[in-house]
């Protein structure tokens, strides 16, 4: 398929960014995965071209510089302005002028402005202010695993360009916040550093690399339910228990752990009892889809 004519069906113009990939997934998913492969590559190719003909002009560099802001510090540091119990700084985003720029020459290729014109971009303009330029870069550079879901949606297989060894991380905390007291806010904050910890090491990601899926996404049950229906932590004598589900090759899970029995953990055994708790839903996911590796110890 001609990736032009691609483009022009897509219509992905003038969208917000979260519309603007969700659509681009959903037309990908019509179109069998050699269809999708070959539009990634023709859509890589236009964009590494339109990539040496801006990349020697000074213009693109000094807006990324003026407002890109990489993050500093470790990313497990205790930070004393965050909130009790919830003070770790974020995770940092690392990102080069070239990936950014790349990903801006990847999105002008999906919405049709190939070649973009010169007088249009990365200065002021009084119909498109230059801002809007660095965060096409931004979103350029998600709209590129677009294809990559749109393939392993439909085919249940890895995708097959780049390495499962380059990911960034395979599991991934939804941590949510919320009024509880400081013992159960200090669990949530240290499941997001087992999360962190389990990342960076390659031991667990050995294991991972044993198994079929690309990423595990998990989350805690609320300490109290809120509302009629809503599912959250258990009470009384009941032990902790897990939910998983997949979609594609990613499986979300919610851990139900005893809120009680949070209550009564001391400060200093509370990374036990989260690592107890997180084995459960890992030693889930590790029999029901087949990991070769034995599962390592979670700490």
């Amino acid at each position: 398929m001609d990736l032009k004519v691609f483009v022009a069906e897509a219509r992905l113009a003038n969208r917000d960014p979260g519309p603007q990939s969700n659509a681009l997934a959903k037309r990908l998913r019509a179109e069998n995965p050699e269809t999708i492969i070959d539009l990634y590559e023709q859509a890589s190719q236009r964009a590494s071209a339109l990539f040496k003909h801006w990349a020697g002009r000074p213009e693109p560099k000094a807006l990324f510089d003026a407002h890109f802001v990489p993050e500093t510090g470790n990313p497990q540091e205790f930070d004393p302005t965050g909130p009790p119990y919830l003070n770790f700084r974020p995770e940092r985003v690392d990102m080069s002028y070239e990936s950014w720029l790349l990903g801006w020459c990847f999105h002008q290729v999906l919405v049709g402005n190939d070649p973009p014109p010169a007088d249009f971009h990365f200065v002021a303009h009084p119909e498109r202010p230059a801002i809007f330029d660095f965060f096409e870069g931004m979103a350029g550079n998600g709209l590129k695993y677009a294809f990559q879901d749109a393939y392993e949606r439909s085919t249940e297989t890895p995708w097959p360009l780049a390495p499962r060894e380059a990911d960034r991380k395979f599991i991934s905390y939804l941590e949510q916040l919320e009024h509880a007291p400081h013992i159960v806010q200090l669990y949530r904050a240290t499941a997001r550093e087992v999360e962190m910890d389990m990342n960076s090491s390659p031991e667990w990601r050995q294991w991972w690399l044993s198994g079929p899926l690309r990423l595990l996404e998990f989350s805690i049950a609320e300490s109290r339910s809120l509302c009629p229906g809503a599912l959250a932590m258990h009470t009384g004598d009941t032990p902790t228990s897990t939910r998983i589900r997949k979609s594609g090759l990613t499986v979300t899970g919610t851990i139900f752990p005893n809120r009680d029995r949070i209550l009564e953990t001391e400060e200093r055994d509370i990374r036990q009892l989260v690592a107890e708790d997180m084995t459960l839903l890992l030693r889930k996911v590790h029999q029901k889809y087949r990991f070769t590796r034995e599962l390592p110890e979670a700490k």
